[in-house]
């Protein structure tokens, strides 16, 4: 394959937060360290590991001076992570790279020769799920070979269905928009969102993204911070309407935070014996919100005429009643 290098004017920095990571820093590194492109800053954050992670990153760092380890005294989440490299990154676009994730050797030299080609504001990459062996098991719905408006991008990404968030930006954009740290988890992709929303056209490259599906991660499994799913929606929610998106987006976004609602009313009430009252209480507070704030004549009826999810408003205790009628039926039929 042919080798192209770029000027220093076109450093890349990629940046890749690692919490207890070690079983995969290895192959994450050497996923960088293939890239064709060859002007790269790898910036490493350590979010408080406690596992050998630290230390495997150190001895990388001993044999490619392009790698930059930044070590946090204490986890604090992968949004601060992230912004915490993202301040100190020196390379004119920028990208991340989950630990345990990685990208084919062409990935970084797609997205910056499509950016210089295109004139874009995003460069996508191919998204492809992968199983935990490394072997493909589907591909992201891919962009229209001319891409996309960045209203439009936004629109596709409300719910990821058609428009995913990993890809190549200039770091200054990147900086105008730092990821959202409201919430430990799920905050942070918010952060997409804003940078679509302020890009004039978002295309896609022929580099892909191999993202690992698995029950460690950290989306992929019910626990305490399950719950940030909620606050996250309608931190993104604020944020956006905040910048006068258009009125569909913001029923979209309604439509959102009303359906994350009903999902944490109902873990909040299958697991209420794993949750503190005041973790239980904060929750409804938030529910509580988002169904006084909702315009309910502007989401899909499917989402809001059907037995426990009729808003009865004003009828707060009525709804309420009606909800745990409803979660109580579903346990009863078996569902989760």
């Amino acid at each position: 394959m042919l080798r192209v290098y770029y000027n220093v004017m076109d450093k890349v920095s990629i940046i890749t937060a690692v919490y207890n990571g070690e079983r995969y820093v290895e192959q994450c590194v050497l996923s960088l360290q293939q890239q064709t492109y060859q002007n790269l800053e790898m910036l490493f954050v350590d979010d408080g590991s406690t596992d050998d992670s630290a230390a495997l990153l150190q001895s990388f760092a001993q044999a490619d001076s392009r790698i930059r380890i930044i070590s946090l005294p204490q986890n604090s989440g992968l949004a601060h992570a992230r912004n915490v490299a993202l301040s100190k990154a020196t390379g004119s676009y920028v990208c991340m790279l989950d630990v345990d994730d990685r990208y084919s050797p062409d990935a970084i030299d797609s997205a910056v020769t499509t950016m210089k080609q295109t004139g874009a504001d995003i460069v996508l990459f191919r998204f492809m799920y992968t199983y935990d062996d490394g072997t493909p098991d589907r591909l992201f719905p891919l962009l229209p070979p001319q891409g996309l408006s960045g209203m439009d991008a936004l629109r596709g990404s409300i719910n990821w269905q058609s428009v995913h968030g990993i890809y190549l930006i200039a770091t200054d954009m990147h900086r105008q928009y730092p990821f959202d740290e409201s919430c430990r988890l799920y905050s942070d992709e918010n952060t997409a969102r804003l940078h679509f929303l302020h890009a004039l056209k978002v295309v896609q490259c022929q580099g892909t993204y191999y993202y690992l599906q698995h029950p460690a991660s950290a989306t992929h499994h019910y626990g305490e911070r399950y719950l940030d799913r909620l606050p996250a929606a309608e931190s993104l929610r604020t944020s956006l309407i905040a910048e006068g998106v258009p009125d569909d987006v913001r029923w979209s976004l309604y439509d959102k935070s009303w359906l994350l609602a009903m999902d944490c009313y109902l873990y909040i009430t299958r697991e209420k014996h794993s949750l503190t009252k005041e973790q239980r209480r904060q929750c409804m507070r938030l529910i509580h919100q988002v169904w006084q704030q909702t315009p309910f004549r502007q989401l899909p009826k499917a989402h809001y005429c059907k037995f426990g999810f009729f808003s009865l408003r004003p009828f707060w205790i009525i709804f309420k009643l009606q909800a745990r009628t409803y979660f109580f039926v579903r346990r009863l039929l078996g569902k989760h």
